[in-house]
């Protein structure tokens, strides 16, 4: 059991640990979500709330209940903004890395030497 002594330091520290305390600090946190729309839920965006609903489908196959296709629906969700994060974090590597050679892990494109025949 947690003595009183720790439950008083803890919320103590919680209070003095709540955020941003400045009106620039918090109006800078504000805009933290809307850097790159991972906050928004998928069923908030009408195209990945349709992708949502037809994955749900996929999984919860023809004959599923009520039950089974809510479930589907979750992983669904889950596994479209697993996508949306893998999506953006490449695309910032990418970016913040551009310039190197392996941009975007592709190779940029050298003018071919032409292969001289034996003729």
């Amino acid at each position: 059991m947690t003595s009183e002594r720790k439950i008083r330091a803890n919320r103590a520290n919680a209070r003095a640990s709540a955020g941003p305390k400045t009106a620039v600090g918090r109006a800078r946190a504000a805009k933290n979500a809307l850097r790159h729309g991972l906050s928004l839920p998928v069923c908030s965006i009408p195209a990945l709330s349709e992708e949502a609903e037809t994955l749900a489908r996929e999984i919860a196959g023809p004959g599923g209940n009520a039950e089974t296709q809510e479930l589907a629906r979750r992983v669904a969700e889950a596994q479209i903004d697993l996508l949306r994060y893998a999506r953006h974090k490449l695309l910032s590597d990418a970016l913040a890395n551009r310039h190197n050679d392996n941009w975007c892990g592709f190779r940029r494109l050298r003018t071919p030497v032409p292969i001289e025949s034996g003729q």
